[in-house]
């Protein structure tokens, strides 16, 4: 018989972790980049519920997060934290919209692209960027 306890797979360094909970600290975060996301999405709403999430460190930490917007639709925001002592806000790098609650929040980016079959919508004024 083997004695050694089951070992847990981390996520790479640099990596997104599991996705957690939004707790009040992510709401927070959210709210911060609530004004963000209204102007450069165009979406017009007064709920912006945080509900799931995944960070990942980089310098400073990037958050993956599920955002309730409308009854049934839902946004992923990647939101870009400089490290504590910076003194910059939080900043929205990037968006996904209508989204459900059953949808997996899986990273994204510029560079990645958005997942197969989804389209990246960047911030305005930056169309010129995307391939």
């Amino acid at each position: 018989m083997c004695d050694q306890e089951p070992q847990v797979q981390q996520p790479l360094d640099g990596g997104f972790g599991e996705v957690q909970q939004a707790d009040e600290e992510i709401q927070a975060l959210c709210d911060s980049v609530k004004a963000q996301f209204l102007e450069q999405s165009g979406v017009n709403t007064t709920m912006f519920v945080a509900k799931s999430y995944r960070q990942q460190v980089v310098a400073g930490m990037n958050y993956l997060i599920k955002v309730q917007y409308a009854d049934e639709t839902y946004a992923h925001i990647l939101v870009f934290e400089l490290l504590p002592g910076e003194n910059k806000l939080p900043s929205l790098t990037s968006y996904q919209l209508d989204k459900t609650e059953g949808d997996e929040l899986v990273p994204f980016n510029e560079e990645a692209g958005p997942p197969e079959g989804e389209e990246l919508v960047p911030p305005k004024g930056e169309e010129a960027a995307l391939p």
